[in-house]
C-alpha cells in the first residue's frame, strides 16, 4: 500500500473544514477565492481518503475526522509546551561569564 504524506497545512485545512463546514468561511480565513480552496480540497481528496464531496459540499471522511482530532490534540499540546515558562540558572565564575558568555549573548 502506498504512503500518503499530509503536511501540517493539509491537516489545518482539514480541521478547519470540519469546524467551519463552509467554503466561504475557509476562503475568508485563507484569504483565497472559494475556487482555490475547493481545488486544495480536491487535491487532498485525490492524495488521501480524508475528504469527500457529497451533494456539492466537501466533508471530512471518518479518517479525516480521526486525523482532525489528532491534529487538534497536537496543537493543544504544542501550545502547552511552548507556553511554559522556563528558567535557566547558570552557575559560573565571574571571569567565565564576563569573558566568555557575555560577549556571545545577543
Amino acid at each position: 500500500m502506498g504512503e500518503t504524506e499530509l503536511s501540517l497545512d493539509d491537516l489545518r485545512l482539514l480541521s478547519l473544514l470540519e469546524q467551519k463546514k463552509s467554503l466561504s468561511v475557509l476562503s475568508q480565513i485563507y484569504r483565497r477565492d472559494k475556487s482555490v480552496i475547493s481545488r486544495r480540497l480536491k487535491e487532498l481528496a485525490e492524495k488521501s481518503q480524508t475528504v469527500e464531496k457529497l451533494q456539492h459540499r466537501w466533508h471530512p471522511t471518518e479518517l479525516g475526522r480521526k486525523l482532525t482530532k489528532l491534529y487538534l490534540d497536537f496543537e493543544s499540546r504544542r501550545d502547552q509546551i511552548l507556553g511554559q515558562k522556563t528558567a535557566l540558572h547558570l552557575v559560573a565564575s565571574r571571569l567565565f561569564v564576563s569573558s566568555f558568555l557575555a560577549p556571545r549573548i545577543e
